[in-house]
C-alpha cells in the first residue's frame, strides 16, 4: 500500500504494528483464509490482553486507511480486501463510527462506474455483508436505488430485497469478482 512513511501511525507501538503486518500478509498471501483471520481477529478483540486489543485496533485502522490506496491495488489483494472489508462488517468486529464509515467507503464504491475496480470491490464487500443490510434501512434504500449495481449484479439486490422484506432468499445471490487472480508479492500495508 502507500501507508505511513515508517514509524507506527496513530500512537501504534512498533511490534504491534508488525503483528498487525503479519496478519495481512498471510491473509494477502493465502497462508490464512479470510475466516481464520476473523476468527483471530474476534479472539484478539475479546482478550483481556490490551496488547492484544491493540494488534486488533492496529489491523482495523490499517485496513480503513488503506482504502484510499485500494484504487491502486492489484486485483488479487482488491479481491482480499473487498473480502476482508466485508467479512469486518458482516461479524460485527467493528461498530459505531468505524462501521459508518466502512459503511459509506462501501456505498461509494459501488457508486462508481459497472466495470471499474473499485465498483468491483464495493459489490463484493457488500456481498459479504448482504444479510445485515436491510439492519440499516437508509443505508438499504441507497442500496437497493443503485440502477447500476441492479443491473450488474441482480441476484445480490434480489437477496437484499427478499431478507428486508422478511422472504427467504433464493439462489446462492453471490456476486462473482472479476479481481480474482493469482497473488503477486504482498503490499507493504
Amino acid at each position: 500500500g502507500g501507508g505511513s512513511g515508517g514509524g507506527a501511525p496513530e500512537g501504534f507501538a512498533l511490534d504491534v504494528e508488525d503483528e498487525a503486518n503479519r496478519l495481512f500478509q498471510r491473509v494477502y498471501t493465502g497462508g490464512t483464509s479470510i475466516d481464520e483471520l476473523v476468527g483471530t481477529l474476534h479472539a484478539l478483540r475479546g482478550s483481556a490482553d490490551a496488547r492484544s486489543q491493540e494488534v486488533y485496533a492496529c489491523v482495523v485502522h490499517n485496513l480503513f486507511e488503506e482504502y484510499r490506496f485500494f484504487p491502486k491495488y492489484p486485483d488479487h489483494f482488491l479481491h482480499v480486501s473487498a473480502l476482508l472489508f466485508g467479512a469486518l462488517i458482516e461479524h460485527e468486529l467493528i461498530s459505531s463510527i468505524t462501521l459508518g464509515m466502512f459503511l459509506r467507503y462501501v456505498l461509494e464504491a459501488v457508486r462508481k462506474p459497472a466495470g471499474s475496480k473499485m465498483f468491483a470491490f464495493g459489490a463484493l464487500a457488500l456481498d459479504q455483508f448482504k444479510g445485515r443490510v436491510p439492519d440499516w434501512p437508509q443505508y438499504c434504500a441507497q442500496v437497493l436505488a443503485l440502477s447500476h449495481l441492479r443491473q450488474a449484479h441482480p441476484e445480490l439486490l434480489t437477496f437484499i430485497e427478499a431478507t428486508r422484506d422478511g422472504r427467504r432468499p433464493s439462489g446462492r445471490g453471490t456476486v462473482d469478482s472479476p479481481l480474482r487472480g493469482t497473488p503477486p508479492l504482498p503490499p507493504t500495508v
